[in-house]
């Protein structure tokens, strides 16, 4: 077990970003050192819900829609088609891109535990895996965080929503 840091950054997203160009665009005007940190590939990033709309989960409610790590680029350019699915129907929503760049020492594969292990604290709190990961990653060893996990599955200090919603997959055609 290691101790790992995670210092979050966060970059609000906007309705009709179609394309990697535009979002890249996008992100350059919201936070410079956004592009230059998200093109590392032990990046590890989250996609939630700033305010007005929480998920409903079995055991409660979570901003928290995907956790991934690695090829950004890649990954975020089909998230697309489903956060402008949910940008259509929730119009008031408001997402956001939060990302870490965890470090350890004697772990190689810093990003991919802390992704796993992301997934883990959530499925535990929450009874469920985020909406939006279909694939799970699984973690050797369970690391100390510093408080860092906590603070961004759950709705944070404050944090107010009006909606917790709960999607209903058939209806929706996710990646297509």
């Amino acid at each position: 077990m290691a101790r790992i840091r995670l210092d979050w950054k966060r970059c609000q997203i906007t309705k009709g970003l179609k394309n990697w160009r535009e979002l890249k665009s996008h992100l350059a005007e919201k936070n410079e050192s956004f592009l230059s940190d998200v093109q590392d590939p032990r990046t590890v990033y989250v996609i939630r819900s700033k305010r007005d709309f929480s998920f409903s989960y079995p055991n409660g409610h979570s901003p928290l829609l995907y956790v991934g790590s690695g090829h950004f680029q890649k990954r975020i350019t089909c998230h697309l088609k489903w956060m402008n699915q949910l940008f259509e129907n929730l119009k008031t929503l408001q997402l956001e891109i939060c990302y870490a760049l965890p470090r350890a020492n004697n772990v190689k594969d810093a990003y991919k535990e802390t992704e796993a292990d992301i997934l883990w604290e959530f499925l535990h709190r929450y009874g469920d895996y985020p909406i939006m990961n279909i694939k799970v990653e699984y973690s050797r060893l369970y690391h100390e965080y510093n408080n860092a996990i906590s603070s961004i599955i759950g709705p944070g200090k404050g944090g107010t929503y009006k909606w917790v919603i709960r999607p209903l997959f058939d209806q929706m055609d996710l990646y297509g």
